[in-house]
């Protein structure tokens, strides 16, 4: 079965979410962040999308389209818990594509556009810890983020994300 642009494009978004997401910064049981729960309510509801686009046929609470619902409920559950939804989510959808190999294209909008959010959200954090950390990777600018992500692989993208996350925990072991 060939596969449309618009659900290629969503399982590409899918998988830099989910790197992204994961680099999220753990707060033990503590209630999520605006900036975390932003990331992940883009998230839901973009599986809900790849659901519907890929004829999965998920249903119930977990497979909503309204942004606000998902935000709303992350506000109010500790990351982990979070965390726990979006594999789920990720699973179910993994089993439904398996008909289906992921592209390996270069980023597009979505995907980057989450992407640039992290790397802001990794800066902000670099400031509040007072790291230290600058170049190319900690770019305060939005735009150097998103405009490098759509030259190059998702898995470069991931990459630096990872990278980031990793600096910024040896960081707050200070």
């Amino acid at each position: 079965m060939k596969q449309s642009r618009k659900t290629v494009s969503l399982q590409r978004n899918l998988v830099i979410a989910s790197a992204l997401l994961c680099t999220v910064w753990i707060n033990g049981a503590e209630a999520a962040d605006h900036n975390f729960c932003n990331l992940y309510s883009h998230m839901a509801a973009n599986q809900f999308h790849e659901n519907l686009n890929m004829n999965c046929g998920l249903g119930g609470p977990r497979w909503n389209a309204d942004w606000k619902y998902h935000y709303d409920w992350c506000r109010n559950a500790p990351e982990n818990v979070v965390h726990g939804e979006t594999h789920a989510r990720k699973n179910m959808l993994k089993a439904c594509k398996n008909k289906t190999p992921p592209s390996a294209a270069k980023g597009g909008h979505q995907e980057c556009n989450l992407y640039a959010q992290m790397a802001m959200h990794h800066q902000n954090r670099n400031k509040f810890m007072q790291c230290g950390f600058s170049g190319n990777r900690w770019s305060p600018v939005w735009d150097h983020h998103y405009n490098w992500c759509r030259n190059v692989e998702p898995a470069a993208s991931q990459g630096e994300s990872h990278a980031r996350q990793n600096m910024l925990k040896k960081c707050s072991g200070k």
